[in-house]
């Protein structure tokens, strides 16, 4: 039974700019230059910074995100939940 502790995908959450946007895939810069691969499907919930929901369209490189979803084996995350971070004024 404590094997499939391994077996089980570990709820993950990370913050970070998109660098990178392919079908399905996004490659997320985190601070310490960190990058992670996270996938989402038509179940994950994308939000927009003025809560609104999103669509994998509004997923632009360059735009900060927070993600929650799971660590699969693969290292990928599996996204539930996509959320747009407002972005920081610029002066």
């Amino acid at each position: 039974r404590a094997g499939l502790a391994f077996a089980q995908e570990m709820n993950f959450t990370l913050q970070g700019k998109i660098t990178q946007h392919t079908d399905k895939k996004l490659t997320v810069n985190t601070e310490g230059n960190i990058l992670f691969h996270v996938a989402y499907n038509e179940n994950t919930t994308i939000t927009r910074p003025d809560g609104t929901s999103g669509t994998p369209k509004d997923l632009q490189v360059g735009k900060s995100i927070h993600v929650d979803g799971d660590l699969q084996e693969s290292g990928e995350i599996a996204a539930h939940k996509i959320e747009i971070l407002k972005e920081a004024p610029k002066h």
